[in-house]
């Protein structure tokens, strides 16, 4: 596909479908289903994203990050190490509010990486350029305990 001058793209996320969670933003995975059910929801709500983009006339499409129950969380909860169900509040944004974020309870390392599994998918259902998200370990930080300059909250030593 030739792309023109000034393709178009799609920044950020699209709104998840209300079958697939409750919740527009948690750090948590809460989705509305499970096992089997879920991967199929993910896998639709995925579809029902690139046909909107496709429809909407979209040059370089995405997964709509339907996958992702926010921008940082896919990426932490495929780490070992970071405990994602028992969080630590965080006050943020200068104050003006707080959040549950993940607490870091070992050594970190990479137990899992689905996005090339998300790539996969998306590449079997169009033929149009995709862009895909890696979101990266200091952005993931951001978002955690400024205490601890490795990021998350750390447990106190013992």
């Amino acid at each position: 596909m030739r792309l023109p001058l000034i393709p178009t793209t799609i920044i950020g996320s699209l709104p998840k479908p209300a079958w697939l969670t409750a919740e527009w933003y948690s750090v948590a995975e809460r989705w509305n289903l499970s096992g089997a059910a879920l991967a199929e929801a993910l896998d639709d709500a995925t579809r029902l994203a690139l046909a909107d983009q496709e429809h909407a006339g979209i040059d370089i499409v995405c997964d709509g990050e339907q996958r992702r129950p926010t921008h940082y969380s896919y990426f932490v909860g495929q780490l070992g190490g970071v405990d994602c169900t028992q969080m630590k509040s965080k006050v943020m944004r200068g104050g003006k509010t707080t959040q549950a974020v993940p607490v870091v309870r070992g050594p970190l390392t990479l137990a899992n990486h689905r996005t090339v599994d998300d790539y996969r998918f998306l590449r079997q259902l169009t033929s149009r350029p995709i862009m895909s998200r890696i979101k990266a370990p200091r952005r993931a930080s951001l978002k955690s305990s400024r205490a601890v300059s490795t990021g998350f909250i750390h447990p106190r030593p013992r």
